[in-house]
């Protein structure tokens, strides 16, 4: 599969910690992009996952995920991205 070149980029894969969630990270980090890697209950597993990849990234858990604002995330985006409109909560 070609990818497009990520430098720069902030990618949120949920699931991210196991099976095809983590290969996805894999590629991705491979591809130059920062991967915030999304857990359920294994956070060894997105740890391990993370020490992979060269640290290219974060772990996000999901009681974290739901306490987090969308603003949050967007500040891990490059400046050119980022828009007042996505400003909105994530409920749980």
């Amino acid at each position: 599969m070609i990818m497009a070149h990520l430098e720069g980029r902030t990618i949120l894969v949920t699931g991210g910690s196991r099976g095809i969630g983590a290969a996805i990270v894999e590629a991705l980090a491979r591809d130059g992009a920062k991967v915030v890697i999304h857990y359920g209950r294994d956070r060894a597993k997105a740890e391990e996952l993370l020490e992979r990849i060269d640290g290219r990234g974060i772990t996000l858990s999901q009681r974290h995920l739901k306490a987090l604002w969308l603003s949050e995330l967007i500040d891990l985006a490059p400046q050119e991205t980022r828009n007042e409109r996505h400003r909105t909560p994530i409920h749980p």
